[in-house]
């Protein structure tokens, strides 16, 4: 079985830019940083661009971006809301081809409306790029539940950014009716990665990875079985980071002595 590429969200780093956070990554283990544009500074100069493409072809680095969902609503009903917004994520689209980027998020704005034009929007940008242009679940809001998530995804023609902090709570707020397994053979084609971190207290605290909120092992074993992934870690606390990884780790290599321990027993 293929091993699930893992990587790290910038929003463990706090406000430290990009090709800084890029240094801390060898002796984490890891080759994909996803720049969580809500948190990281990412300016528009075209010099800056290229020494941050260079050093992740240098460091054999894959970069994805996380397009800002703070004031950005390109369902908005107000166009002097939504035309900014579109024209912003369309610019986004054009920097990440620049840098080579694996795929960009966008998460549903807290506050937003889910309006026909704004998700054909959507769907036009996706359309226009060759990137992929994922949609993440929340886990209130716009999008947080079932049939509303998927019609957005239906609608736009965009993949799914799994967020499992973000699905558990939207199941405790009963607005996921299914659990994880049904879940993910109802969306399990649609997605293309997945953000991993807990819950604190019922808040979307983005927690360390074994912080008690779900089972974590049982997770993990169905997203590698259905070959789900990259596996990003999503943490708000450079301290949470490497117990995460840790976590993943050991996870990832007992379930690989398992195998081979099971096809050993076989022969």
């Amino acid at each position: 079985m293929k091993e699930p590429e893992v990587g790290v969200s910038t929003t463990a780093f706090g406000r430290r830019g990009p090709r800084e956070v890029l240094g801390e990554l060898p002796p984490l283990g890891v080759k994909l940083l996803e720049v969580n544009l809500n948190w990281t500074p990412l300016g528009w100069q075209k010099l800056e661009h290229r020494r941050l493409r260079d050093q992740c072809i240098q460091g054999g680095f894959e970069l994805a971006l996380h397009a800002p969902h703070l004031h950005v609503d390109p369902a908005n009903p107000d166009v002097g809301v939504a035309e900014p917004s579109r024209s912003l994520l369309g610019a986004l689209l054009r920097l990440a081809g620049g840098l080579r980027a694996r795929y960009v998020v966008f998460h549903p704005p807290p506050a937003g409306d889910t309006v026909e034009e704004g998700v054909a929007a959507l769907g036009e940008l996706r359309a226009r790029s060759r990137l992929e242009l994922l949609l993440e679940n929340p886990w209130e809001g716009p999008g947080a539940a079932e049939r509303e998530l998927e019609r957005l995804l239906d609608d736009a023609r965009m993949g799914l950014l799994l967020d499992l902090g973000h699905l558990h709570l939207a199941r405790k707020g009963g607005l996921v009716q299914r659990d994880l397994a049904d879940f993910l053979s109802a969306f399990g084609d649609r997605v293309r990665g997945v953000h991993l971190h807990e819950p604190e207290g019922g808040r979307d605290s983005h927690g360390p990875l074994g912080a008690g909120a779900f089972a974590l092992e049982p997770v993990l074993r169905l997203l590698r079985e259905r070959g789900m992934g990259p596996w990003v870690v999503e943490v708000y606390r450079r301290e949470s980071l490497v117990p995460s990884l840790e976590r993943i780790r050991g996870f990832l290599q007992g379930a690989a002595e398992e195998e081979s321990d099971g096809g050993e027993s076989r022969g």
